[in-house]
């Protein structure tokens, strides 16, 4: 099979013939139809998960997949061959109490990620656990699928369960234009809260106004505070989503904090990035601030159905073969690329 194989953290990827695997005892052999690049995945091939369990290299990264089941290994019960699947990329235990009680990414016995533990959906065909793999609904797409499990499901996990948005809440989405800010964005209008989205680029911007936001803010040459500050009336944010998490939106985001307001924090920060926050001003607004991961098979399930019922349409702007790879790669180092980019093989129902 044809494969694109990282050798170095940060290193090109290189395309190689490699066997097809075999299934083992409670995997399954999946047909990759599509696999999803963006920000994760960036920061994936550059190392910066590569202290997380059983991150190895030489690896085939790709953690957001959809394809086909075309065999099963021994004691594999609930998925066959033929069916239409999406790979769940924690690689968890589903003994432990988080585990039991639904909360499968705080797993304690967390093995890794599919891509950096196990090999990924850059490739023609990979092997997953076939716990890890979601049979599709009626109408969703390969493409959609790959995005659905992770740009969609992460956002719907923290809107959902990490802080319960509410119809009457303001939220702001800090890279609102993303590939996971903008579903964001989707889930929020769906949720009946009014959206404000903030980012960096034009098409980013207005990519956002037509996914929901009712309003853009430009952290180019906007005062961020002031603007949102003067969108709620003065009273600023009720939950705050955060997919950059650098110093200056982390602060900014606090500033414009209503009262009770949450700061969600979801974004991989760039390196040396510190919160600095006075107890006194989380006690005098009565303020949280709190992190949120990926989401739960349940979730996951959650969000492919919305795809399914067409609550939300996840935004895939452009598409390439797998030996163009590198284009993603490329726009995402631009800032260019707007929602997410899939690689969609042969097959692939788009």
């Amino acid at each position: 099979m044809k494969a694109l194989v990282l050798h170095e953290w940060g290193g090109p990827l290189v395309p190689e013939d490699r066997p097809v695997p075999e299934p083992g005892r409670g995997e399954v052999l999946v047909h990759v139809a599509a696999c999803g690049v963006g920000d994760t995945l960036n920061n994936m091939r550059n190392g910066r998960n590569a202290s997380m369990p059983g991150a190895a290299l030489p690896r085939i990264i790709g953690h957001e997949v959809s394809g086909t089941v075309v065999a099963t290994g021994p004691a594999v019960h609930d998925v066959e061959a033929g069916q239409s699947v999406a790979v769940y990329m924690y690689l968890t235990c589903g003994r432990c109490g988080p585990c039991r009680r639904g909360d499968d990414p705080l797993c304690r016995a967390l093995q890794g990620h599919v891509g950096l533990a196990i090999d990924g959906g850059l490739a023609e065909h990979m092997v997953v656990p076939a716990r890890n793999v979601h049979v599709l609904p009626d109408r969703v797409s390969h493409r959609d699928a790959c995005v659905a499990v992770d740009a969609v499901a992460t956002p719907w996990h923290a809107l959902t369960r990490v802080v319960r948005l509410r119809p009457v809440d303001t939220l702001v989405v800090i890279g609102a234009g993303g590939g996971v800010g903008v579903h964001a964005v989707q889930v929020g209008s769906l949720l009946g809260a009014t959206v404000i989205g903030i980012d960096v680029t034009d098409d980013k911007l207005a990519l956002a106004r037509a996914q929901g936001a009712v309003a853009a803010v430009d952290g180019r040459s906007d005062d961020v505070v002031a603007a949102v500050t003067d969108l709620t009336d003065g009273r600023g944010a009720d939950v705050v989503v955060d997919y950059v998490a650098a110093p200056s939106t982390l602060h900014a985001a606090f500033a414009y904090l209503a009262p009770m307001g949450t700061l969600v924090v979801q974004g991989v920060n760039p390196p040396g990035t510190r919160l600095t926050v006075e107890p006194r001003a989380l006690v005098g607004r009565e303020v949280a601030v709190r992190g949120s991961r990926y989401a739960s098979r349940t979730e996951v399930t959650e969000a492919l159905e919305l795809v399914a019922r067409g609550a939300i349409t996840p935004v895939v702007t452009r598409t390439v073969p797998l030996e163009r790879t590198e284009d993603l790669f490329a726009l995402i180092a631009r800032r260019e690329l707007l929602g997410r980019g899939a690689v969609v093989g042969s097959g692939a129902a788009t």
